[in-house]
């Protein structure tokens, strides 16, 4: 994909800058590419995004990792349509191809738990906003996708799927509900070796459910999916798409948000402090840090993309405070290192 983004750039581009900006209460890097009048690559980026309404649409939590992109663009959307038939052809399992067509724009994020690694699953509170116009026939192609798997073998893994619409009720309203798990085929089972067992991976992301089993929920305009029959999560996504509490109203992502680009395409938000406090009991268990306490609220890293005239502008925000922390971590892991080496003896030459 990086070398493909490169030629892409070699062919079309025509100046490249990239800028940083320490003032205020944080650094800014800006990097930006124009295209030449004429090129696919120009007609991707005329359009201006509206990411905002997106991130609107998921639920006010603690998160690890929060993102929003617009495919409202039909050139970007076929661009994004191009890269699933590359990750089709490199054995991917599920074909995701007719979601994409079908939507306009997508969100989600990963909330954060303090049963995370305690059997809830790590993925035990994520949530995905397919922004749409048409959530009854979104519905319907993601059934057909998730239910065509079952039965599957790819790559040497079997899959098991099933979809049930209709199957419960959150907040008054009649949601679908899905499963996904998977198998090691007992053929490729021997060639594992030392490698980690599969069904582990899928424990510490999805709980002992062992794989996705959440809901699916039409709105208007759009569509929820959850990893878990999380039901507060989905009560909490609902009011969010009746205007009410939003992620847009997390008090650390307000600080960073108005410090990205205007009218974007694309947003990222990764929360140093939450995915912190969720790894660093697990890190000190295993000796990678001498003692854990939990981190206050900082603020998170963003990242936003913006569409412009035919050039495509990124930016990358790290707020001081944030910054402050991951230099004091990077010290003290140092630190611990050098007294590791300390008191061990030389070893005598050989000789």
């Amino acid at each position: 994909m990086f070398k493909q983004a490169v030629d892409v750039i070699k062919r079309d581009g025509s100046v490249a800058v990239v800028s940083f900006d320490t003032g205020g209460e944080g650094i800014a890097m800006d990097a930006g590419v124009c295209f030449r009048g004429g090129t696919p690559s120009a007609g991707m980026f005329h359009a201006e995004g509206d990411t905002a309404s997106l991130v609107k649409a998921l639920p006010r939590t603690d998160y690890l990792v929060a993102y929003a992109l617009d495919s409202s663009n039909k050139s970007l959307r076929g661009l994004l349509e191009n890269m699933l038939d590359v990750i089709s052809m490199q054995g991917s399992a599920m074909d995701m191809k007719g979601l994409f067509e079908q939507a306009t724009g997508f969100s989600g994020l990963i909330g954060s738990s303090p049963a995370a690694l305690g059997g809830a699953g790590l993925l035990a509170r994520q949530i995905t906003y397919t922004r749409c116009d048409n959530p009854a026939e979104t519905i319907g192609v993601a059934r057909s996708a998730i239910e065509k798997l079952n039965g599957q073998s790819v790559d040497g893994m079997n899959y098991t799927t099933s979809y049930q619409p209709g199957a419960d009720e959150v907040e008054g309203v009649k949601v679908d509900t899905y499963s996904f798990q998977t198998q090691m085929a007992p053929e490729a089972a021997g060639g594992m070796g030392g490698m980690v067992d599969p069904a582990m991976i899928q424990n510490l992301l999805f709980g002992m459910a062992g794989g996705p089993n959440g809901f699916v929920a039409g709105v208007d305009h759009g569509v929820y999916t959850t990893v878990t029959k999380n039901t507060e999560l989905l009560k909490s996504a609902f009011h969010a798409a009746k205007g009410g509490d939003n992620l847009l109203g997390n008090e650390m992502l307000a600080k960073v948000a108005p410090k990205l680009q205007q009218n974007r395409i694309a947003e990222a938000y990764i929360a140093i402090d939450q995915i912190y406090n969720a790894f660093g009991p697990f890190a000190q268990m295993l000796g990678a840090i001498d003692a854990f306490e939990p981190l206050e609220p900082t603020p998170p890293l963003g990242f936003s993309l913006r569409g412009d005239g035919g050039a495509l502008l990124g930016r990358i925000y790290l707020p001081t405070e944030t910054i402050g922390f991951l230099s004091e971590m990077a010290q003290k892991m140092e630190m611990d290192d050098g007294m590791g080496g300390m008191g061990d003896d030389e070893p005598e030459p050989d000789f």
